[in-house]
């Protein structure tokens, strides 16, 4: 078996065999993948509920109504906010396929691969959607709407995090 593979049980033996002082205690992995576990189930609701809403919009009798430009907008906002989604999903079907998991570290590396990529296209989808919904009540607003919402994601989810990971790197001295 591959040291890739996150149910590998000598890759498993391998990392019991580390020194003490780069082994990381079972109780920290276990905290920390709980955390892991509880910002997928703070983000999956709301990214469902938008995708169950996105689902329905082309069967209601005013879909036909919206320009060529808001289809093509809504089929992107489907995408992304579908491809958010599924990354959400993908590292809890992967612990359930993949049972058991060996190497824990590793896979909440994976799984925060995921949670993380998953946040672009949710970024994208919340922006579209918000674009798409004020270009039908009101046109003349919804770059203004959208763009507002695009610069608050921006920097809420992405500059502020990403500038704090920055400053609470460890520094040379």
């Amino acid at each position: 078996m591959s040291e890739a593979s996150w149910s590998d049980p000598q890759a498993a033996a391998r990392t019991e065999a580390k020194p003490k002082s780069e082994r990381v205690p079972e109780s920290e992995r276990d905290v920390s993948l709980k955390e892991l576990l509880e910002e997928t189930r703070i983000i999956l609701p709301g990214t469902e509920v938008l995708l169950g809403f996105l689902v329905t919009l082309p069967f209601t009798q005013h879909f036909s109504e919206l320009t060529q430009v808001q289809r093509t907008v809504y089929l992107c906002t489907f995408f992304s906010t579908l491809s958010a989604l599924l990354m959400f999903m993908l590292p809890a079907a992967y612990h359930r396929i993949a049972r058991p998991i060996h190497q824990r570290l590793r896979f909440k590396r994976f799984a925060n691969y995921f949670l993380v990529g998953g946040l672009a296209p949710l970024s994208v989808g919340i922006v579209l959607v918000t674009w798409l919904v004020t270009s039908v009540v009101m046109p003349s607003f919804a770059m203004w709407g959208a763009g507002g919402v695009a610069i608050l994601v921006l920097v809420a989810w992405w500059i502020v995090p990403l500038a704090r990971v920055h400053d609470q790197a460890p520094r040379e001295g």
